[in-house]
């Protein structure tokens, strides 16, 4: 390890003697020498006399000597750049790279669409980090490339005066939401889990369009002095420069409730840089989906006026969204404690008044986000669609309740938490203050699913596929299909609720203009009223029609009697579609089965590769 050459501060005398340099204490006449001389005399002869010392009336100098440690200097070694990754800027056509380096060694990005062709350059910006990391790296850089072309694939490496980095590359989206993007998604990755190398294999394919870490990073970042946050951030650049790692804060990033690691280490978008303790929370959209990272640290950390500040940002965020819901029809929010869960370790999720669900169940609900993936229990549990502790389908065909998703298995030092509760639809006697009942539960598993992460593709605005991976195996999967995306019909007194118990934590940021017309747009409520007059009108229609075919009947029976009635054809082919077109399905998932009964085993097979969709 590098260690820091000392010095000394500016002092005009630090060479001279110690004793009778003239600045060192102030001394300046020749009988204040004399009487230092008598006294280590006395001292020397162990002689008895008392010497009253004159009064020193000049101050002592502020420049006194003082060790500070020397900057590290910088040369090939010390300006080589270490923990690379990337995240989305503001949209999806901005990268943001962000590097570390032992001395201060300002640095660029060099970029281009060809590998020996890097004729694009963004300079990086560095940011002093010493908050909470004394033998951490110090130096920090981010560079942001803007305005790239979509659908392209990128190379590029960062230099500075005294090194060239390697060559790596990353792809940008491409435009419109008329294809399938895929994502890794996991949650309590330490420095000591086995799945780094396997993320590695997975990114290089070039399948995945971003990585989701929903919250607990290396435990812990500033652990050893910021050491081994350093460590962890060059394990994950093995895959984390070559993909978007988009984040969310978890518990053990509070950091004294600075969140300081978190902040200088991650650069995320709609946000400052370092990030900002007021703003541990963004939203951006890639191809169909609205993607929403969320802090549930903010309702657990000083001061309270993050969270609502948060509440408030998520109901204007949740409106807008809607509006574009045409575009961007899938509303998938990530944060790192969860509402509900079956463990029994009593986290927040395992009580009736979990903090988390107080502030944000009703504001997801409302605003209609269609699956929530979450963390925090080192344990893997998929839930039924759930709303108010109650269990609104048992399947995941058009549910009426966000799917919550935790995955807090990927690996760390302190094990997997238990889960010991009971199974959908059993009963556990257990204290008033503790919700372990499990009837949510569609799939769970706590030991045995450590070391594992998840994997999801968009096929289209009604089919999302879902998949936890582990040992190369799939632990769990299923199908989620949604025909129509919209806000859940609520009542407005309901609504209005919400908003005004947001409203009065923290009335002095947000106006109720902001945060009017929560809810189903009136676009939704349209096309909710062209249906129920489509529906009354063909029922009115449809009993017309039927006592007009009765008596139709009934006179023609009356006038043929014996007449042979011909029948339909019973070999005349009626083509049946039970699902509407899924494009671009991919041929490796076009055999999965498909399930739509209770969400944990396959029923029939739906899709296959010679099936006519």
């Amino acid at each position: 390890m590098f260690t820091s050459p000392l010095r000394r501060a500016s002092s005009p005398s630090h060479h001279r003697n110690f004793l009778f340099g003239s600045s060192s204490f102030g001394y300046h006449s020749s009988s204040h020498h004399a009487i230092l001389v008598l006294l280590l005399l006395g001292a020397t002869l162990n002689l008895s006399f008392s010497v009253t010392p004159p009064i020193i009336t000049t101050p002592l100098p502020v420049n006194k000597t003082v060790w500070e440690p020397e900057p590290p200097i910088p040369n090939r070694e010390n300006c080589r750049p270490h923990g690379i990754h990337l995240s989305y800027g503001n949209t999806i056509r901005d990268i943001v790279v962000v590097w570390s380096t032992v001395a201060n060694c300002t640095g660029q990005v060099r970029f281009g669409k060809h590998p020996k062709i890097l004729n694009n350059t963004a300079p990086g910006r560095m940011a002093f980090f010493n908050e909470s990391n004394p033998l951490g790296r110090h130096y920090l850089f981010r560079a942001e490339l803007c305005n790239l072309s979509p659908d392209t694939l990128y190379y590029y490496y960062i230099f500075n005066k005294f090194h060239f980095g390697l060559t790596r590359y990353f792809n940008i989206p491409p435009n419109g939401t008329n294809w399938s993007p895929s994502f890794i998604l996991f949650g309590d990755l330490g420095v000591e889990s086995h799945i780094h190398t396997v993320l590695a294999d997975e990114i290089r394919n070039g399948k995945y369009s971003a990585m989701f870490h929903v919250g607990d990073f290396a435990y812990d970042l500033e652990s050893q002095g910021g050491k081994t946050g350093d460590d962890f951030m060059d394990i994950i650049e093995d895959y984390a420069s070559y993909i978007a790692y988009m984040t969310a804060p978890g518990n053990h990033e509070i950091n004294g409730g600075n969140f300081s690691h978190y902040r200088y280490r991650f650069s995320m978008p709609q946000t400052t840089w370092p990030m900002t303790v007021d703003k541990l929370w963004y939203s951006f959209n890639i191809g169909p989906i609205h993607f929403i990272s969320y802090s549930t640290e903010a309702y657990f950390t000083a001061p309270q006026t993050q969270g609502t500040a948060q509440s408030a940002w998520l109901i204007k965020d949740l409106k807008e969204a809607n509006l574009n819901r045409k575009t961007h029809p899938w509303i998938i929010a990530y944060g790192h404690r969860p509402m509900y869960c079956s463990n029994t370790d009593r986290d927040d999720c395992t009580k009736n008044n979990s903090i988390v669900r107080q502030h944000l169940e009703n504001i997801f609900y409302i605003g209609g986000v269609d699956i929530i993936f979450e963390a925090h229990e080192h344990s893997y549990e998929r839930l039924y669609p759930v709303f108010d502790n109650k269990v609104m389908s048992y399947n995941y065909t058009n549910p009426l309740a966000p799917i919550h998703i935790i995955t807090g298995a990927a690996g760390n030092k302190y094990g997997s938490d238990p889960m010991n509760g009971p199974k959908a639809n059993q009963t556990l006697t257990t204290p008033s203050t503790l919700n372990m009942t499990g009837n949510w539960t569609a799939f769970r598993q706590s030991q045995g699913s450590l070391n594992s992460y998840g994997k999801f593709t968009v096929y289209n605005e009604s089919h999302i596929f879902w998949q936890q991976i582990q040992n190369d195996s799939v632990l769990d999967s299923v199908w989620i299909v949604k025909d129509k995306h919209t806000t859940n019909n609520v009542s407005n007194e309901f609504k209005q609720k919400v908003i005004k118990k947001v409203m009065e934590q923290f009335p002095e940021t947000t106006t109720h203009s902001d945060l009017s017309n929560f809810g189903p747009s009136a676009e939704d409520k349209a096309d909710d009223a062209y249906l129920h007059l489509m529906v009354i009108a063909l029922s009115v229609g449809g009993a017309l029609a039927l006592i007009f075919i009765m008596a139709y009947i009934v006179v023609r029976n009356h006038r043929k009697k014996g007449v042979t009635v011909k029948h339909w054809n019973d070999n005349v082919y009626v083509k049946k579609s039970f699902y509407r077109n899924i494009k671009n399905l991919e041929n490796e998932l076009m055999c999965d089965d498909l399930d739509v009964s209770d969400g944990s085993l396959a029923t029939s097979k739906l899709l296959s590769e010679h099936s006519e969709i």
